[in-house]
C-alpha cells in the first residue's frame, strides 16, 4: 500500500533545506506485505534518498526530511503473495523483509515468487520438508518500480538465485531458526544496484535498467554449502562490505558452522575476504551455560554460590540478518560475531577498511548489573530471584549479565554524532526487552539503556558502564 503526503519537496543543501517549487515529497517505508514507498526525485538527483539497510553507511536512518502526514492511498502492490501462508504456519508472520531502496524517480524493492509448499496442517512441520523447511522452492526478486501516468509500475525485475540459509536442514532438527525468515537486503552504490546470489556472490546490476555488469564471486566456486548471511552496506567510496557463512546443510544449526567472512567488493569487482575465526583467535571452545542445562528449580540462582554448567561455544561467526557498519571517516568497520552454539558468546569488533585487518574486539558477556533486585522484583518475591542472591546477577547464570545476539532479530550496529557505536541486544532476565548498549569507537562501554516496567514500558533505565 503506498500512502500520498501533502508537502513541499526541496533540495538539500549545506544542510539546509531549499524548497525550489512546489512538489510531492514521496519516502520508502515497509507494511506487512505491501508497498508503501515512493520518491522525491529533486532530493535524489544528488544521491540516493535510501541507499542501504539504515540509509547510509553509519545507520543512522534519517533523512533531512519533515515528515508528513498520509493522506491517502497512490498504490497497492503486493510483494510477498505467501503471506496468508506463512502466518497460518507459525501464528505469526516471522519475516525480515527488504527495506526499499530509492534513488531518482526509481525504487527498488524486493518480490517474492517461485512456489510456497505449506504444510499439511500448517504448523505440523509435516510432510517434511514444508513451510519455512522448504523456503527454498520460492524465487527473490528485485525489482525496479517508477511512477508511470499515476501509477507505479516495473521497469525491470531480476530473479536472483540467492536462497536463506535453510531453517532446519534436510531433516527434521530441535536447534531451527525458528521459522523466522533471513534477511535480503541489496545496495545502491554509484550507478549500480548490488544483490545477494547464491553461494556467496553478489550479483551487480545497472540500475537504469537491471542488466547484470557482473557476478562478483569471492570464492571461485559456487559451494550450495556457502550463504549471503544478512545485508549488503556501501561505503562513501563504493566499497560493499557483507558477510558470508558456509553451514552443514544437513544440520545447519545442530553441527557447528564450518566457516564464515567478512568480504569487501571494491568498484572494480575486486574482493577480499578476512574469517571470523581469525579475527577473535582467543574465543574461548566452551561457555559458561545457564541452570536450565542442569534443570534446576526455580528461582535461580539455586544458591547464591550456584555455577551452573558449560556448553560449547561454538565457532564464532557474525549473527544472521545483522549489516556491518562503517565509521564516518570509512577507515573502519564494526561487526558483530557470536558463537554457533551460544549467542552469549558474542563480540563487537572493529575492523581496518583498507585490508579488513583487526583493530579491537570486546565481549558482550558480564557487562550488565541490573538483574536481581534491579529490574527483576527483590529476591523472594514473585518474580524475583532467590533469597540471598547477589544484587543485579543474571539470575539464569548467576554472573553479571551477557548482551545476547540472536539470530531471529536484525540488530545491527548505528555509529552515533560522537562516533560512538549503539548495539540493540537481547538478555535473558528483563522480559525478552533486551538492552541498548554505547561502545566508544576504542571499544569502551559507556552506558546501557533498557525499558523498565512490566506494564506499560514507558519508563527509561540508563547505568554507567561496570568498572
Amino acid at each position: 500500500m503506498l500512502l500520498s503526503t501533502e508537502t513541499m519537496g526541496g533540495i538539500l543543501k549545506k544542510g539546509k533545506m531549499e524548497i525550489p517549487n512546489k512538489a510531492l515529497l514521496r519516502f520508502p517505508i515497509i507494511l506487512i506485505s505491501h508497498l508503501l514507498a515512493v520518491s522525491n526525485p529533486v532530493l535524489a538527483q544528488h544521491s540516493p534518498a535510501w541507499s542501504q539497510w539504515g540509509q547510509n553507511p553509519q545507520h543512522t536512518g534519517n533523512v533531512a526530511v519533515a515528515g508528513q502526514r498520509l493522506r491517502g492511498k497512490l498504490s497497492d502492490l503486493t510483494f510477498d503473495p505467501y503471506v496468508n501462508q506463512e502466518i497460518a504456519e507459525a501464528g505469526a508472520l516471522l519475516m525480515h523483509y527488504q527495506v526499499p531502496l530509492v534513488n531518482a524517480t526509481h525504487i527498488y524493492m524486493e518480490f517474492k515468487t517461485g512456489k510456497y509448499v505449506s504444510c499439511n496442517p500448517p504448523g505440523s512441520g509435516q510432510p517434511f520438508p514444508c513451510g519455512p523447511d522448504a523456503w527454498n522452492t520460492e524465487i527473490w526478486n528485485e525489482r525496479a518500480l517508477q511512477w508511470q501516468n499515476g501509477q507505479l509500475g516495473q521497469v525491470w525485475n531480476f530473479a536472483t538465485d540467492w536462497k536463506p540459509v535453510p531453517n532446519s536442514g534436510t531433516s527434521p532438527s530441535t536447534r531451527t531458526l525458528g521459522g523466522w525468515e533471513p534477511l535480503f537486503q541489496p545496495a545502491l552504490a554509484g550507478q549500480y544496484i548490488y544483490v545477494p546470489g547464491a553461494a556467496g556472490t553478489v550479483y551487480k546490476l545497472k540500475q537504469r535498467d537491471g542488466t547484470v555488469a557482473s557476478q562478483i564471486n569471492p570464492f571461485g566456486t559456487l559451494d550450495p554449502s556457502v550463504f549471503v548471511f544478512g545485508p549488503l552496506t556501501v561505503d562513501n567510496a563504493g566499497n560493499i562490505y557483507y558477510n558470508v557463512i558456509q553451514v552443514n546443510t544437513n544440520w545447519p544449526w545442530q553441527e557447528d558452522a564450518e566457516n564464515s567472512w567478512l568480504v569487501k567488493v571494491r568498484p572494480d569487482d575486486s574482493t577480499a575476504t578476512v574469517t571470523y575465526v581469525s579475527l577473535l583467535p582467543s574465543a574461548p571452545p566452551e561457555c559458561l551455560g545457564t541452570f536450565g542445562f542442569a534443570k534446576a528449580r526455580y528461582p535461580w540462582p539455586p544458591t547464591p554460590t550456584s555455577v551452573p554448567p558449560s556448553t560449547p561455544c561454538g565457532t564464532q561467526r557474525p549473527a544472521l540478518n545483522v549489516a556491518p557498519v562503517i565509521s564516518v571517516d570509512g577507515s573502519t568497520l564494526y561487526a558483530v560475531s557470536r558463537g554457533h552454539r551460544w549467542g552469549r558468546a558474542s563480540y563487537l569488533l572493529a575492523v581496518n577498511t583498507a585490508d579488513l585487518s583487526p583493530q579491537w574486539s570486546v565481549s558482550l558477556q558480564g557487562l550488565l548489573d541490573d538483574g536481581c533486585s534491579v529490574l527483576l522484583p527483590p529476591n523472594g518475591q514473585p518474580g524475583g530471584c532467590s533469597v540471598g542472591a547477589t544484587t543485579g546477577v543474571d539470575p539464569t547464570q548467576n554472573t553479571l549479565g551477557a548482551g545476547i545476539l540472536g539470530d531471529t532479530a536484525s540488530a545491527s550496529p548505528v555509529i552515533a554524532p560522537d562516533g560512538s557505536i549503539l548495539l540493540g541486544v537481547d538478555t535473558a532476565y528483563n522480559y525478552g526487552r533486551g538492552h541498548l548498549l554505547k561502545f566508544s569507537s576504542l571499544g569502551q562501554l559507556q552506558a546501557n539503556t533498557t525499558l523498565v516496567g512490566i506494564a506499560r514500558l514507558r519508563s527509561i533505565r540508563t547505568t554507567a558502564p561496570i568498572r
